[in-house]
Formats: C-alpha cells, sequence, structure tokens
C-alpha cells in the first residue's frame, strides 16, 4: 500500500498532505473516523480544532498502527485495525468521517462510501480527497504509472459516486503551485491577496477535495466555500537545493540499482547458460531415454507381434485339437453305437445259441432216443434174425433201412458235435470281443481322460495366455502413461526454458527501457542544471547590478561627508552618525 511518512518525506509533501488535513480539520466535528489513517500523522491536526471530541484512526496496516499508537495514541486519540470495507464500529458511531487520498485504491469504492455512510450519525458530514484525472496524467507521464491506484476520478466521476449514498455534496481543489509573494516585512496571514491567474499559470494539478452530507444545511457555510487557503510550504531555492540533493541521492541509488541489476543481470545470465546447459543435458538424457522407450516399444511391438503369432497358432492348434476332440468323440460315439450293435447282436447271437443248444440238446436226447430204439430194433431185429433166418431174404431191405438210419444217426451226431465246437469257437470269439471291447472301452475311458487333461492344461494354458497378455497390456499401458508423463515433463521443460527465454527477453527490454528512462532523466537533470546555472548566472547578475548603485551611493555619501566637515577636524562623534546615515 503506498503510504507517507511525514518525517522522511519532502517538504512540499508534507505541505500538501499537511494542507489536506488543516481543511478536513477547519470542517470536522464530535467524534472523528479518520479511514486509512496510515502513521497517524493527521490525528494531531485534526486534533487542534477544539469542536473535535474524539479522534478513532483505522488501518488495515498493522505496522503503520503500531507507530500510529507509539507517536500520537492518548486518551482522546485510539487507533483500530480494519477494513473500509467493513468498519468494525455500530451504525451512526461518529459526526465526522474523514478519509484522505484513499478511495482511489480500492477495487470498489461504492462500498467504501456506503460503509462512511452507514457510520455517521444523522447530521454527520464525510471529508475526502482524491487525485483528480488530469493530476494522475500529468504524475504518469512524469514518473510513470502508479501501480497502487486503481481508479480515476474526474469532477462527474466524484459527484457521481458520492452521489449514490449522499444527497449534497461540494468540491475544493487542491494543488501545489510555486508563486512569486510580494509582501511588507510585517504581513498577515489571514489578509486577503491578489492573484493573478493569468497565461495558464494557475493550473490545478492535485487533489479533489469534497464534503457529502445526507442534509445541505451540515454541509459547510457559502463562505467557506468561497474562501482561498494558502500553505506556506518552502521557497524556491530550498527546494531546488533539495530537488538537488534528491537527485543526486537518486542518482546514486540508481547507479547502485543499475550496479546491482547489472551484477544481478550477469547472475541470471549466468543462471539461464546454466540452466540452459543443464535443460540441454536434460533434453539430451531425455531424447536419449524417449529413443530407448521408442526402441523398448518397438522391442515390445515385436514381442507382442510374436506374442500374437503364437497366440494365434495356438488358437490354431487348439481349434485343431478341438476339432480332433470332437472327431474323436464322434468316434467314440460311433464305437459305443458299434458296441451297443455289438451287444445286441452278442445279445442275439446268445439267445441263437441258447436256442440251438437247446435245439441240440433236443435233437441229441431225440436221436438218443431213436439211437436207443434202434437198438433195441436192431437188438430184436438181430433176435428175428437169428430166430428167422428164414426170413432173411425178406427182412434184407429191413436192414438196410435200418442201417441207413444207423448211418444217418451217426452223421446226426457228427453233426450235432460240430454244432457243438462251433458254439464253443463261437463262444471263445464272443469272449474275446468281450475282452477287446473291455480294452476298448477302457482306452477309450483313457483317452477320454486324456482329453480332459489335455482341456484342462490347454484352458490352463489359455488362462496363463490370457494372464500374460493382461499383465502384458497393463504393462503396455503403463509404458504408455509413463512416456506421455515423459513428454509432458519434457514439454513442460520446453515451456520453462521458452519462459526463462522470454522472461529474460523481456528482462532485456526492461532494461533497456530503463537505461532509456535513465538517459531521458539524466538529460531532464541536465536540462534543470543548465536552467538553474541560467538561475544563478541571473541571480549574479542581478546581485552584481544591485552592487553597483549601492556601490556609486557609498562613494557619493563619502564625498558629500568629506565636503561637508571641515578639513583636519576629526571628531570623535562623526564616524557612527556618518556610519549610521551611509547604512
Amino acid at each position: 500500500m503506498e503510504r507517507i511518512e511525514l518525517d522522511k518525506a519532502t517538504p512540499l509533501i508534507r505541505a500538501e498532505h499537511a494542507h489536506r488535513y488543516r481543511w478536513a480539520a477547519s470542517l470536522a466535528r464530535g467524534r472523528v473516523l479518520d479511514a486509512a489513517c496510515g502513521v497517524g500523522y493527521g490525528a494531531p491536526i485534526l486534533a487542534q480544532n477544539s469542536s473535535v471530541t474524539h479522534y478513532t484512526g483505522i488501518d488495515r496496516s498493522h505496522d503503520a498502527l503500531a507507530i500510529a499508537t507509539r507517536d500520537f495514541a492518548d486518551a482522546a486519540r485510539s487507533f483500530v485495525e480494519g477494513d473500509v470495507y467493513k468498519l468494525p464500529f455500530a451504525d451512526g458511531s461518529f459526526d465526522t468521517v474523514v478519509s484522505l487520498e484513499t478511495i482511489e485504491h480500492l477495487e470498489d469504492p461504492a462500498r467504501a462510501i456506503a460503509e462512511f455512510k452507514r457510520v455517521l450519525a444523522p447530521g454527520g458530514i464525510l471529508l475526502g480527497s482524491v487525485p483528480s484525472q488530469a493530476f494522475e496524467l500529468a504524475c504518469r507521464d512524469a514518473y510513470g504509472p502508479n501501480e497502487h491506484h486503481k481508479s480515476e476520478f474526474d469532477d462527474e466521476a466524484v459527484k457521481e459516486l458520492v452521489g449514490t449514498v449522499f444527497l449534497h455534496s461540494v468540491q475544493w481543489d487542491c494543488w501545489l503551485q510555486i508563486v512569486s509573494v510580494l509582501g511588507p516585512r510585517q504581513w498577515e496571514p489571514n489578509r486577503v491577496w491578489n492573484c493573478d491567474s493569468g497565461a495558464g499559470a494557475m493550473r490545478r494539478l492535485g487533489s479533489i477535495l469534497f464534503a457529502a452530507a445526507s442534509l445541505e444545511a451540515d454541509l459547510p457555510s457559502e463562505e467557506s466555500l468561497q474562501r482561498v487557503d494558502v500553505y506556506p510550504a518552502t521557497s524556491v531555492v530550498e527546494h531546488e537545493r533539495l530537488t538537488i540533493t534528491w537527485r543526486d541521492r537518486t542518482i546514486r541509488g540508481q547507479e547502485r540499482t543499475i550496479g546491482e541489476c547489472t551484477t544481478y543481470i550477469a547472475r541470471l545470465e549466468d543462471q539461464i547458460r546454466a540452466s540452459a546447459a543443464e535443460f540441454a543435458g536434460v533434453l539430451e538424457r531425455n531424447q536419449a531415454t524417449i529413443a530407448q522407450l521408442d526402441n523398448r516399444v518397438q522391442d515390445y511391438a515385436a514381442a507382442n507381434a510374436r506374442q500374437k503369432q503364437m497366440i494365434d497358432e495356438r488358437v490354431a492348434l487348439i481349434k485343431k485339437q478341438d476339432e480332433l476332440v470332437a472327431l474323436r468323440d464322434a468316434t467314440i460315439a460311433q464305437q459305443k453305437t458299434r458296441l451297443q450293435d455289438f451287444d445286441q447282436a452278442l445279445t442275439s447271437a446268445r439267445a441263437r445259441q441258447a436256442e440251438v443248444e437247446e435245439q441240440a440238446l433236443r435233437d441229441h436226447q431225440e436221436l438218443t432216443s431213436k439211437a436207443a430204439a434202434l437198438q433195441g430194433e436192431l437188438c430184436t431185429v438181430q433176435a428175428a434174425l437169428r430166430a428167422a433166418l428164414a426170413e432173411s431174404a425178406s427182412c434184407q431191405s429191413s436192414l438196410a433201412q435200418t442201417q441207413r438210419l444207423l448211418e444217418e444217426s451217426k452223421t446226426l451226431v457228427k453233426h450235432q458235435a460240430d454244432l457243438i465246437d462251433k458254439r464253443t469257437a463261437f463262444i471263445k470269439n464272443l469272449e474275446a470281443m468281450i475282452v477287446d471291447r473291455d480294452q476298448a472301452i477302457r482306452n477309450q475311458t483313457l483317452m477320454i481322460q486324456e482329453r480332459d487333461t489335455a482341456i484342462k492344461n490347454q484352458t490352463r494354458m489359455i488362462d496363463d495366455r490370457d494372464a500374460a497378455i493382461k499383465k502384458q497390456t497393463e504393462m503396455i499401458d503403463a509404458r504408455d502413461v509413463w512416456i506421455r508423463n515423459l513428454r509432458a515433463e519434457i514439454a513442460a521443460l520446453k515451456g520453462d526454458l521458452e519462459r526463462q527465454k522470454s522472461w529474460s527477453a523481456s528482462l532485456e527490454v526492461t532494461l533497456a527501457e530503463r537505461d532509456l528512462s535513465l538517459m531521458q532523466f539524466e538529460a531532464r537533470l541536465n536540462e534543470r542544471d543548465i536552467l538553474l546555472s541560467d538561475t544563478r548566472a541571473q541571480y549574479s547578475s542581478l546581485m552584481s547590478e544591485l552592487d553597483r548603485p549601492l556601490y556609486c551611493l557609498k562613494r557619493t555619501a563619502k564625498a558629500m561627508v568629506k565636503k561637508v566637515q571641515p578639513s583636519g577636524s576629526s571628531s570623535p562623534d562623526a564616524t557612527p552618525v556618518n556610519g549610521g546615515s551611509s547604512r
């Protein structure tokens, strides 16, 4: 915050600030609030008015209030830390609010004016000041922009700002002016002077003073509005002397500042060069890292391609295995169907075998009974043959028939034995087929178990492959994130380097502008020195011109004294009289 300390200010600055407080003191009354009081130098000035019963200063700077409390606080003066946007006082706490050179520092002046109105009692008055817009422009041209000033005001802007809260307001002008003063040795300060404002000499570059109240009767009288208050500050010679001293001190300070800036710039250049070298090294390392990462990415891509090819091959192999498994399942199904058919055929064969065996047994029994019957018949026949040889001729045919029947019986028995052998062989073949079927079933079961194991292994391999692919994908994603972060860091480093370069360039431009301003300032100082030399020369010439008539007057007086005095007389009282007369 921009702040004035009177013990460190020039006489002109002290006079300017004290003059505004003297004006406020002439209008203040009752309980007075000094908003943004700074170090409190206005407290004793306002207290000079006997109408002021108590003074309260408020500022947001703790350090400034510590100085104010130390130097000016007493029973009738107090200082409070606070903000003009939110004054820590109840409504109607003060009869006068003073705020000089404050609102130009605020982002929201209307809010502060409203707070001033809130703490004013009925019949209270607001006294304030603000630099005029013309004065701000002149100062900006002479000294550069003021970073502490947020707003600019002319007469209409001040009237409009105050008029948002107060119904009535009046304005004054306060400015510093170099004037020529003429008057008697004994003069009265309150005497009206003649002021010639011709030729534009009275250009009012300074502050706008204003008083605001809710009632017009609470404003200053018409007489005070028409009065011109002149507050002597210092002589021109003293001001020039202080200006020259200040200029020399400023030049020395600027030379020190320039030296410090030069040293700082050299140090910055060294740092920039070191940083540039470091950044170049970092950039080179980062580029090498990026190249390595690109190589790794390519390796990862090749590995991924190989892995993808292996996966595709495994998928094709799995498909082939699935086809083989399906084919094997179909074969097993066919074999199962064949086994079922074989079982059915075996069952039917066994049934037929049982039927054949039963039929063979019946045939055997029948043949046996027939053989027994034939044997009995043979015995009967033989007995009959023996008994009736005579009848052999008639019985030859019966015997041949019987012999034929016997041969048929033997043939049938032999055929029955062949059938039994065939049945036995068929049963053995069936048993071998059953053993082969059981072995095939066991082999098929083993194949199914092996297939299930292979499927489980293949499933586990697929799961491992999926996990490896997922892990590889995560690694690739992490690698991509790391590469993006690394590229972002590289971009940030490049941005920092560019900002460093831009800052260095702007610093060089600023230094060049400062050097140009310094050269212009030195040129103005040289012009002032020339003007001061001319003024001193004119002053010396004027003094010389004044000394010559005085010298002639002294010589004339001495000659007249010599003519008046008798020659040779030397009165002791003559010298003082003449000396006094000469004086």
